[in-house]
């Protein structure tokens, strides 16, 4: 019987849990994750602290009361339907700037308050008699 010889590949860099004794790390990366991660910050943040707490604070109805869940998922602005949007303009967008830096310090109350309107009450109607 011949003998045959076997080349051992080179040793593949260290693993990250060969100091603890009983810890296996998973180092393979988890594509269904990748997902949900984000590369860059998003618009209203100013830097990764603020996004940070806002992310850990629970958006669910499971850790909220219903009222506050209503009020932390509805929308910024509302519209109706079939209302006319008007594009912004540069003025506006100027007018904006400047009343940021000068209202960042005292703000007591929101820039833009939504109050929803009073509900009409429906007349009053016959119900419809049904037919045997």
């Amino acid at each position: 019987k011949k003998k045959r010889f076997l080349i051992k590949p080179a040793p593949g860099p260290p693993r990250k849990d060969r100091q603890l004794p009983h810890v296996l790390l998973n180092e393979h990366r988890n594509v269904l994750a990748a997902a949900h991660q984000v590369n860059q910050l998003p618009f209203p943040f100013e830097n990764s602290q603020q996004f940070e707490r806002s992310i850990q604070a629970p958006v669910g109805s499971t850790w909220n009361t219903q009222r506050a869940f209503q009020q932390l998922t509805a929308p910024r602005i509302i519209t109706r339907p079939g209302q006319i949007i008007r594009p912004i303009s540069a003025e506006d967008t100027n007018l904006m700037h400047q009343k940021d830096r000068s209202t960042a310090t005292s703000r007591l109350k929101p820039d833009l308050e939504l109050t929803l309107p009073l509900r009409q009450p429906r007349p009053h109607r016959i119900p419809k008699k049904k037919g045997r």
